[in-house]
């Protein structure tokens, strides 16, 4: 799986550089699917799954029958790149452990979680997508989503060790948006909410489980 991750990453670092070189200025048009999937040596499901998350921050805006286009070039959501040695010992062993936990919690909060909860979780995601780019309040908002799916699980010692994660590690965290940005986050904690919102607790679980692997990927590969 974090095979599979780092090649998504792979593509997210080239479309960041081409936009950040200028080569695709605003109003430009990207290479297609293939010519991607030709030049890094990637499956196209990889570059599809990098698109979405530009797309989904709103750097680049598929037009259908014509291709994809550059938005915007503010990348400060994409991130920086730069992941220090303490940040990525700190960052691994902090997400192995989430890893190990968050995936379940998602479970069982599908089989429980009310309408009014899941309004709270979609005001929480608006507010990640307008803080995009403003590190120290889109961490606080992505800390609340994950801190609500898991006090929506009903399980106080499992709401109490997440809490206690974010507040232990926040610094890091901040250290990590800024260096990684945010396409991640939105992307995941939107396909998760989409899932909860059908009660899905399979695929739930297994997206927040790809969301916490391709954080994982993304500090080895930077």
């Amino acid at each position: 799986m974090i095979q599979k991750f780092n090649s998504i990453n792979l593509v997210v670092q080239y479309l960041r550089q081409g936009i950040l070189s200028g080569t695709w200025p605003v109003g430009g048009k990207i290479p297609s699917e293939n010519e991607i999937c030709k030049a890094l040596d990637v499956s196209r499901s990889s570059v599809r799954c990098a698109l979405a998350q530009y797309i989904s921050l709103g750097i680049l805006k598929s037009v259908h029958g014509k291709g994809t286009y550059v938005s915007s070039d503010q990348l400060s959501p994409v991130g920086l790149g730069n992941v220090s040695d303490a940040l990525r010992k700190a960052m691994t062993t902090q997400l192995e452990f989430r890893r190990m936990l968050e995936p379940d919690i998602c479970y069982y909060t599908a089989s429980k979680i009310t309408d009014s909860q899941l309004e709270l979780l979609k005001k929480t995601l608006e507010c990640m997508e307008s803080s995009a780019g403003k590190s120290e309040d889109f961490v606080y908002y992505d800390c609340c989503f994950h801190e609500q799916i898991a006090d929506f699980s009903e399980n106080v010692i499992a709401s109490q060790t997440i809490k206690h994660i974010f507040q232990e590690s926040l610094v890091y965290l901040l250290d990590m948006n800024r260096a990684l940005g945010s396409c991640n986050a939105y992307y995941y904690h939107s396909s998760i909410l989409d899932m909860l919102l059908k009660r899905d607790a399979l695929k739930t679980r297994q997206l927040m489980r790809d969301h916490l692997e391709k954080s994982l990927s993304e500090l080895l590969l930077v």
